[in-house]
Formats: structure tokens, C-alpha cells, sequence
């Protein structure tokens, strides 16, 4: 429930309600004593709402920054990184990035083909194919156990790796967030069948297409990105990790399959 909140405050992000985002998360951090869920919590606050802003309110900045030097969640390095944009004369101009034929393409994709074709197409033998009620455990379990690794860590290292990469290249990404905002209404429409493994983990099939696209919009290149769209472009969801990252196999199950909770 705890990390569903963040996860909420995030898709509220993706829809340009970053003040009901930054006030759930405010509340969040002050109210929660686990140190992980208050760092993710922080790092969203922070990374993906406050310094993405036109005009950086260091009276909202700082107190964060503060937080976070006490409570030893960032590194020094990276701390002094975000307070010299303060003694930065030009800390608002970003790097416009003009769309690539690879980007346009992948976009196209999950707006007209995705989940109307390829149906009948099997997995990769470099995924490992699993059922719907192990797919559950596997995607939202934070304590899964052997041979299997914590999905929602996985993603969220890479993830903060992507963000990392954009803030240190002070790259523009509204456009992207425009045409994902307009994507997710296409999707949402096209999922409204409720039996459907897909529909079931909506909120994380959202996520992963963002994260593919944003991907491919600055040019970050990951293993893990790839593996991602190559299995929902058989129509399969990713949903979590067999071995020891990044050594085995990224798990998914059939998304077009009707599911029953058990």
C-alpha cells in the first residue's frame, strides 16, 4: 500500500498534476519510518518534480536537500551536484531533442499495433515464461524469494538511471510527456477489457511504456529497455526477473489471456 502511493503520485505526474503529486509525496515522507520507501519517495519529489520545473523555487528545493544530507539518502556528490545549479547563471535552458525515426516508430507501435497484432507470436527463448498467479508475485512481491529478484527494484534502478541521465544533460522531455499523456488515453481504451492480464496490471504496463519511450527519446541505451519492448511486441508482460541481475532472464506471461484471481 505504502509504495502504491508513490506509484499513484507518479501517474499523476504522467497527467500534469504535479502539485496533488508533490503533496501526496510530502505526506508520505513525513508520515513513513522506512528508509527505502521515504528515499523512493524523495527521489521522486524531487528529481521528477521540483527540478524538472521551469524555474527552480529553491524554497522548496533546499528543505529536501537537507533531508536527504541528513538522512544520508543521496551521495555528497550528488547533493553538491543539485546545489550548484544555484550558483549556475543558466539553470533553465534545456537541451530541445527533435524525435527520431526510431522513437516516432516505437511510439507508433504501442498507439496502433500494440495488442492488435502479433497475437499468436510466442516469446523469445530468452525470456522465461510464466503463469498469471506467478506472475502476480513475481511483479509485486518485494520480498520474492529465490531464484527470483525483486522486480520493482530492478525497475526503479533503471529508471533512476534514465532520470539521472537526463538531469545531467539538462534534456527537455515535455514533449515526450505530451505525447505519453495522449498515448495513455489510447491505451486506456484499448485495455477496457477487464478479463485481460494487461488490464490487471495497468498501472505497471503504463510505467514500462514510459520508460521504453523515454528511453529511446534521450537515446539511453539498456539491455533491460530492449527486453522490455520485445516482449510487449509479442504481446507479453514483463513481469519480473529470474536470477541475479543483470545475469538471467527477464519473466513474462501472456498479457492477452484472461485472468481469474484465485
Amino acid at each position: 500500500m505504502n509504495l502504491s502511493k508513490v506509484e499513484y503520485a507518479k501517474k499523476l505526474i504522467k497527467f500534469g498534476k504535479k502539485v496533488e503529486a508533490a503533496e501526496i509525496l510530502k505526506k508520505f515522507i513525513s508520515e513513513n519510518s522506512d528508509f527505502s520507501l521515504r528515499k523512493n519517495a524523495l527521489e521522486v519529489l524531487l528529481f521528477e518534480i521540483e527540478l524538472k520545473n521551469d524555474n527552480l523555487v529553491w524554497e522548496r528545493i533546499d528543505p529536501l536537500i537537507e533531508l536527504a544530507e541528513e538522512q544520508s539518502i543521496f551521495s555528497k556528490e550528488k547533493i553538491d551536484e543539485i546545489r550548484s545549479l544555484k550558483n549556475t547563471k543558466i539553470v533553465n535552458l534545456k537541451n530541445e531533442i527533435i524525435p527520431t525515426d526510431k522513437f516516432e516508430e516505437i511510439y507508433s507501435f504501442f498507439k496502433n499495433n500494440f495488442l492488435s497484432s502479433n497475437l499468436n507470436k510466442k516469446p523469445s527463448e530468452i525470456f522465461y515464461e510464466i503463469d498469471f498467479e506467478l506472475a502476480v508475485k513475481t511483479a509485486h512481491d518485494q520480498n520474492v524469494k529465490n531464484p527470483y529478484e525483486s522486480w520493482n527494484d530492478i525497475r526503479k534502478f533503471i529508471e533512476k538511471e534514465i532520470y539521472n541521465f537526463i538531469f545531467s544533460n539538462s534534456i527537455n522531455i515535455d514533449y515526450l510527456d505530451d505525447k505519453i499523456n495522449k498515448l495513455n488515453i489510447v491505451l486506456e481504451n484499448k485495455l477496457n477489457n477487464q478479463d485481460k492480464v494487461f488490464y490487471y496490471f495497468l498501472d505497471d504496463v503504463e510505467s514500462d511504456i514510459y520508460l521504453i519511450l523515454m528511453a529511446c527519446y534521450v537515446d539511453f541505451e539498456n539491455i533491460l529497455i530492449d527486453l522490455l519492448l520485445e516482449a510487449y511486441k509479442c504481446n507479453y508482460f514483463p513481469c519480473g526477473w529470474k536470477g541475479n541481475f543483470p545475469s538471467g532472464n527477464l519473466c513474462v506471461t501472456n498479457g492477452m489471456l484472461e485472468y481469474e484471481i484465485k
